[in-house]
């Protein structure tokens, strides 16, 4: 008997010993898992947040660029570890980071990271607008994750020249302030056969192309309303105005915008914006149709150092002083001579 409680003793030692050993690699694998765990996801906190800072340089890069500048990169961009899908209105461009050891975008794509890019056009042949999906992928352990953004690149819409601008800061050169004198943007109207008042967004107040200037009309706000003699309620302008017993020429109030321009080689061009570069036309393709489209091309030097834009959109001067070099120079580009009415 003494030997059986023996025996049965001695097996419950052993089976506490398992338990105790059986409970202790339990909480050493349970540790393990929840260690493996959170290395995981440390792992995938610190991939996304290199991945979202490689999505912000892109867009940024992207963002700096105009859209010729953009389209022109993405057409002549060539190097190892970068394959393109090019068609005329989707691309797709993938940058293994894994062997491309260049920049792409002004970033690089480093190891263990895929960047994808596609970009689609408009579907309005009158748009030219990219919409760009940037989705980066990377791995973590055998999983696959995705951190993905959409932006856009549009073109912007050049116009045949700079538009006029009515401000304090283009008419001082003259003597005139819009404190003391009303500035009244005219056009011609072939329906009334005389000038009339309009506005500064009227699509119709100028066309340099049919050599139709922009023009204003200049009057003092106080003393005499000479305004009122030249201009009637309907907004109709009278070419000639009795005052004093004096007739007056409507011409002596008139103001006449030359936009930033220039000439080179007997060929006369209007300039973008205050810099040198020409607004030049050009065709450009979507969606399989041609548009003439206007874009920023070469730089062509002032006329003259005294006839110069820079830090100006454009000069107002008096209609008919061919004694300005402004005005006399504009005189010998196709946009002149002025229609006179």
């Amino acid at each position: 008997m003494e030997e059986k409680n023996k025996f049965v003793k001695n097996n419950f030692i052993s089976f506490d010993v398992i338990f105790s050993i059986f409970v202790i690699l339990s909480i050493i694998a349970i540790i393990t898992i929840v260690c493996t765990k959170i290395n995981l996801e440390l792992q995938i906190v610190r991939k996304k947040a290199r991945a979202i800072i490689i999505i912000t340089n892109i867009v940024e890069n992207i963002n700096s660029r105009n859209y010729t500048e953009f389209e022109k990169y993405i057409q002549e961009i060539s190097m190892i570890g970068i394959s393109k899908k090019m068609e005329t209105n989707f691309q797709n461009i993938i940058v293994d980071g894994n062997e491309c050891n260049e920049t792409f975008l002004g970033t690089q794509i480093p190891n263990g990271y895929v960047l994808e890019l596609e970009i689609d056009g408009s579907k309005d042949i009158f748009s030219l607008e990219k919409q760009i999906k940037i989705n980066i992928k990377f791995l973590v352990g055998s999983s696959e994750y995705n951190q993905k953004i959409t932006t856009s690149i549009e073109s912007e819409k050049i116009s045949e020249c700079n538009s006029p601008i009515i401000s304090d800061e283009y008419f001082e050169p003259l003597g005139i302030s819009t404190y003391y004198y009303n500035i009244i943007p005219i056009k011609y109207s072939n329906e009334e056969k005389a000038y009339v008042k309009t506005t500064i967004g009227d699509k119709e107040w100028y066309n340099y192309s049919a050599k139709e200037w922009a023009r204003v009309l200049v009057f003092l706000k106080d003393g005499e309303d000479i305004e009122g003699r030249f201009i009637n309620s309907n907004g109709v302008v009278k070419n000639i105005a009795e005052f004093d017993g004096y007739s007056i020429d409507v011409n002596n109030y008139m103001y006449v915008w030359i936009p930033n321009f220039s000439i080179k080689e007997n060929t006369s061009y209007f300039r973008y914006k205050t810099g040198k570069n020409v607004i030049k036309m050009d065709l450009s393709h979507a969606n399989d149709k041609i548009l003439n489209i206007n874009t920023v091309g070469e730089n062509v030097e002032d006329v003259s150092k005294t006839c110069s834009f820079e830090g100006i959109y454009g000069v107002w001067k008096k209609l008919g002083d061919e004694t300005d070099e402004y005005y006399s120079y504009f005189n010998l580009t196709k946009y002149a001579p002025i229609n006179m009415h």
